[in-house]
């Protein structure tokens, strides 16, 4: 059952990079932000769009958070 039952639903962005000698993961997830799925859907499709990285993230979220 989540924390917040307002907000049950967060988003998380993984970045991978590949080559011929190692794997390089960046991860980052927020849990908390949306109270509907669609929303969360909806920010996942602009996200993809407008290829953020799991580093810019957390700005994003603040700046929609502010609106």
């Amino acid at each position: 059952m989540p924390k917040n039952v307002e907000k049950p639903y967060g988003i998380g962005i993984i970045k991978t990079h590949e080559d011929t000698v190692e794997t390089c993961m960046e991860k980052s997830e927020f849990s908390q932000i949306f109270s509907q799925e669609q929303e969360a859907d909806k920010m996942l499709e602009l996200l993809i769009e407008n290829k953020v990285t799991p580093v810019t993230l957390r700005d994003i979220l603040e700046d929609y958070a502010t609106i």
